[in-house]
């Protein structure tokens, strides 16, 4: 490591954490890490993890946790979710992991509150075929978030560089109605509704169309944007107007933390 710190003295801090990581498959970056599980050794056993930057969430794959996957269902979790993978959309949970631990050499590296979608889902043999040997999840931008990440590919070791305290970029993220979006060609979907969630309350169901939000038409607007209007701190109301068949119908709805 004492190499690949020098080579890139002048990017990296004192406090980056160099994370070992090996080379599969067609270039599939792969670590060891766990997670906190509430019983004694209080941590699961190693999983593999595919570095996947382009991940919003992390993802735990529950058909490779068979061993300990009654152990994470205390997490706190929004339940009823779809996630979109590249083999398709699969049934998920939103879960907090208490923590999430990374094998790095010479130093600890953990994260506690840890957002990952724990799903069952075909990309879990996708990838343990690509790479040649049984892959768990990805480690994907809710654990990455925290870092400024350097990667040193001919020495095979990724550099972590924890980020100021405090930063964060989507503060609002689960103060919301409950509503998961999806575009469809011209329409905006609901596709899923969380369990328990003001949407689910006010009976929103997976395909009714979003027409306005606020009393903005959304045609206009890209996911992102809808979605985001939809946040916001806790308490708050927004107004949300759906079509359902030839139906359409305007749900004053109150925000709440769900996660």
């Amino acid at each position: 490591m004492a190499s690949s710190r020098a080579e890139l003295r002048g990017v990296l801090s004192r406090t980056a954490v160099p994370v070992p990581f090996r080379l599969l498959g067609d270039g599939k970056m792969l670590v060891r890490g766990r997670v906190s599980i509430p019983f004694p050794p209080r941590f699961s056993p190693w999983l593999t993890l595919v570095i996947d930057t382009g991940s919003t969430k992390c993802v735990l794959f529950e058909e490779a946790l068979a061993d300990f996957a009654a152990a994470t269902r205390p997490w706190p979790a929004l339940r009823g979710l779809q996630a979109p993978t590249l083999v398709g959309a699969s049934s998920a949970r939103l879960a907090r992991v208490p923590y999430l631990e990374l094998e790095a050499m010479g130093k600890e590296l953990r994260r506690a509150g840890v957002d990952a979608a724990v799903m069952q889902s075909a990309l879990s043999g996708v990838l343990s075929r690509a790479v040649g040997e049984p892959v768990h999840g990805l480690l994907g931008y809710s654990f990455l978030r925290h870092f400024r990440a350097t990667i040193d590919y001919p020495r095979h070791v990724m550099w972590l560089d924890p980020q100021p305290g405090g930063w964060d970029d989507r503060p609002y993220e689960y103060s919301h109605v409950g509503l998961q979006l999806e575009r469809r060609g011209a329409a905006l979907r609901v596709i899923a509704v969380a369990e328990g969630s003001p949407a689910d309350k006010a009976g929103i169901l997976p395909g009714d169309e979003v027409v306005a939000v606020d009393e903005e038409q959304v045609s206009g607007l890209d996911l992102l944007t809808v979605t985001r209007r939809l946040e916001g701190p806790p308490g708050t109301r927004t107004a949300i107007t759906l079509r359902r068949g030839s139906v359409e119908r305007t749900y004053s709805l109150v925000r709440r933390r769900l996660l």
